[in-house]
């Protein structure tokens, strides 16, 4: 960087700091010696490229789509720019354009791994999957290593219901594509072999909601006749105490020895997990009858409705799955109906009990979702917390859902009382609001008693 101190006006120099932010994973600070390249030239391609792609990992999509649009038409065959402006239209919505954008690069440079996993996912995104299958492979062929590759093809293929052994395989390429490790030290992991008399670590690597879904093989990994211990995040330690099979709960930073260990999200893979073979089994979590927090109701007559409209807004996706609360607003017209909110630390979009202030962990929170009659909230833990426990949960599923929730399906082979309204086009949550309201009117005339 002393270089652009000595000629601050060379836009090369500042193109390349740029880029070389953008590998170190220094997202702002690449803008900022974006936005300097651009400014000495507007018209340069390759600065309005970088910039564009430097917005585009900052999360600032909007100018990132803007900005590479504009390096596109200075550069309409430079593959590059054609894969980050792909990218920033398939992340705002706009999946035929981008799937355009992706066959274009791929015309151009038939080789480029990332133009082609681009087409893959536009390809998944408009129901075309057999050739969204066909181009991921295609990709991994030039770059079979890539972790990102492996991982995309593991995404459709399990949102298909592909669960099978090269599935799970491609799965694990996830320890690839994060500074968490696969491994704990020198302890073996275990793949399957004899465990009778051993003591198992079942490590979560994932988060809470991944944790609650996969917690449900610590059973199975005990009737293999190991002593199992269950390393979680602390806010998971107390309702995870509820769960069968497990000798010791404690949080994933402070482990007692033991002799294998396994990740908790690689145990569908060494059961060999298929759709038919889920272990569905439910309630498998429970609610601590001492932990003091029940929903408190204005009336018994009244069909006692949990919601939960935002994730952690550290998620990649977050921005997709998401719902601005004002949006629920219709709901509140409901008759018959009482309101509870789900969400921590924020304002409910309208009047509802909320006692999430009290809330210390997800056992109190499993005691408030123990007394209500419904859950609704969008795809985050409180979804998996509330399949776990057994209660009715109707989850809101963005366009492009995780691959759990699999395809054109509105039930859950994961969680039998889970029902899943879809988007039919990304970012178009009132079409599935107002069936939610729809739905949530016949259940409540239902339940009264008039």
């Amino acid at each position: 960087m002393t270089s652009i101190l000595v000629k601050p006006h060379d836009v090369h120099l500042h193109i390349k700091a740029c880029a070389l932010l953008c590998d170190l994973g220094s997202f702002e600070d690449a803008v900022g010696a974006g936005l300097v390249a651009v400014e000495l030239a507007p018209h340069n391609a390759c600065a309005q490229g970088e910039l564009g792609r430097a917005l585009f990992l900052a999360g600032h999509l909007d100018h990132a789509l803007s900005t590479c649009a504009l390096a596109t038409s200075l550069a309409p065959r430079n593959v590059g720019i054609l894969v980050t402006f792909g990218a920033a239209l398939f992340a705002l919505g706009h999946v035929e354009a981008a799937l355009e954008a992706a066959a274009d690069a791929v015309a151009i440079d038939p080789g480029q791994f990332q133009a082609r996993a681009n087409l893959a996912l536009a390809l998944e995104a408009v129901g075309r999957l057999d050739e969204a299958e066909y181009q991921s492979r295609r990709a991994l062929t030039g770059v079979p290593d890539s972790f990102a590759g492996q991982h995309n093809l593991a995404g459709l293929r399990l949102s298909r219901g592909l669960l099978d052994a090269e599935s799970w395989r491609l799965y694990e390429a996830r320890f690839g594509m994060t500074t968490q490790s696969a491994l704990i030290g020198q302890v073996p992991r275990w793949t399957g072999a004899d465990i009778s008399e051993k003591t198992m670590l079942l490590h979560a690597e994932q988060g809470y909601g991944d944790t609650i879904q996969f917690a449900r093989y610590a059973p199975m990994v005990k009737a293999r006749g190991a002593r199992v211990i269950l390393a979680v995040a602390p806010p998971l330690i107390r309702l995870m105490q509820t769960l069968d099979g497990v000798d010791e709960v404690v949080a994933t930073g402070s482990l007692p020895p033991f002799d294998v260990f396994c990740p908790l999200a690689s145990l569908p893979g060494v059961f060999d997990t298929r759709l038919e073979t889920i272990p569905a089994g439910i309630p498998y979590l429970a609610a601590d009858p001492e932990a003091g927090v029940k929903p408190r109701r204005l009336s018994s007559r009244h069909l006692q409705v949990g919601l939960a409209w935002a994730g952690n807004p550290g998620f990649i996706h977050d921005h997709a799955r998401s719902i601005d609360a004002v949006e629920f607003r219709g709901l509140e017209e409901v008759a018959g109906v009482q309101f509870h909110s789900l969400q921590k630390d924020s304002e409910p979009p309208f009047s509802m009990m909320d006692r999430m202030a009290e809330m210390t962990d997800f056992a109190d929170t499993a005691a408030l979702i123990a007394g209500l009659d419904l859950v609704i909230t969008v795809d985050t833990a409180v979804a998996h917390l509330a399949g776990a426990l057994g209660k009715p949960v109707w989850l809101l599923s963005r366009f492009l859902g995780c691959w759990r929730w699999l395809k054109d399906r509105s039930d859950s082979p994961w969680y039998p009382t889970m029902r899943i309204f879809r988007q039919e086009r990304q970012g178009g949550w009132a079409p599935v609001l107002a069936s939610v309201r729809s739905e949530l009117a016949n259940l409540s005339a239902q339940a009264s008693p008039d």
